[in-house]
This record gives C-alpha cells, sequence and structure tokens, in this order.
C-alpha cells in the first residue's frame, strides 16, 4: 500500500478481538529485532493477562483509514525515583507502510478515551 495522502488515524483502546493482531505486531517487531525465535507469547497469553479478570497488561491501537497501523502495550508502575505512578511500554510497534506519520508519538501519547483522541488529517 502506497500512502500518497495522509490517512486519517485513531487511537484506540485495544480489546480482546484485538488479540491476533497485537500478537502479530509482536512477532513483527521481533522479527525486526533478529529475535523471531525468542517469541514464547501465544494469542492465548495475550487473552489471558490482558483481557482477562485481572489484567497485566494495556494495549492501544493505531488504525489509519480503518486498517492495523501500529500498537503500544504497556502496564502500570510506580516511580520510587518521582514518587508517582506511571506506566513502563514494554511494546511500541508501528507497521512500516504508516511509519514517519507520527503514529508511534500518538501512541505514546495516548490518555485515556477514544473520544479524546481525534482522527488526524
Amino acid at each position: 500500500m502506497s500512502i500518497t495522502t495522509r490517512p486519517a488515524v485513531t487511537i484506540r483502546s485495544a480489546n480482546s478481538h484485538d488479540v491476533p493482531q497485537l500478537m502479530q505486531a509482536i512477532l513483527d517487531l521481533a522479527g525486526h529485532v533478529g529475535e523471531a525465535n525468542e517469541v514464547a507469547c501465544t494469542e492465548a497469553d495475550l487473552q489471558r493477562f490482558g483481557f482477562g479478570e485481572n489484567p497485566a497488561f494495556e494495549a492501544v491501537i493505531a488504525e489509519a483509514d480503518g486498517a492495523f497501523a501500529g500498537m503500544c502495550l504497556f502496564f502500570p508502575i510506580f516511580s520510587s525515583w518521582y514518587g508517582r505512578p506511571g506506566v513502563f511500554v514494554q511494546d511500541l510497534f508501528v507497521d512500516g507502510q504508516f511509519r514517519s506519520l507520527g503514529i508511534g508519538e500518538r501512541l505514546l501519547r495516548w490518555q485515556g478515551d477514544p473520544k479524546t483522541e481525534p482522527a488526524s488529517t
């Protein structure tokens, strides 16, 4: 897919239906850093630990004109240095065809309800 015009990008919370895309993004990221064979995580792991009764992580999805463009997987932490809660970003992935559009930064800056993250033009 060639991007000739800037796509409309939206950021939203991931849900259990996004597990296959999250898994593929993790595998693509691992492949990019030469560690594709090191990934032991499965879709069942993501489903169980991300969307079960006590989620161990959260994730947000970027979509460009409705197509999966990237994801950010993170979990809460407490910083003893700063004395306040925060998040630890475990994985940040933007599909190659959507790079250089600011999607990674938008994934990192996302703060909640998708209604607060307007589509870009």
